[in-house]
């Protein structure tokens, strides 16, 4: 019986003769997202900015960070702030 790791071998050579290795090398690779850390300094500041009817989108693309991390954040800041 064939192990799992050579199934897999064998059907990415068999994807690869059907495709040719041309089309393989034309595809970019995709860069993996990289993990970012911020001080709690800032979260703050992001937080105050929105409760000071920011818009979320505006703060999102000014500060290159994702809404659900801002939601993240203001809640975050609600429930220390007693808000």
């Amino acid at each position: 019986m064939r192990s799992t790791r050579a199934i897999f071998r064998s059907a990415s050579v068999r994807r690869t003769a059907a495709v040719g290795t041309e089309a393989l090398e034309q595809q970019p690779m995709e860069v993996m997202a990289r993990h970012r850390s911020h001080r709690a300094a800032f979260k703050r500041h992001v937080a105050e900015e929105f409760l000071a009817e920011e818009t979320l989108h505006g703060l999102s693309q000014r500060h290159d960070i994702s809404r659900q991390l801002i939601r993240i954040w203001v809640g975050n800041y609600e429930a220390r702030n007693g808000l």
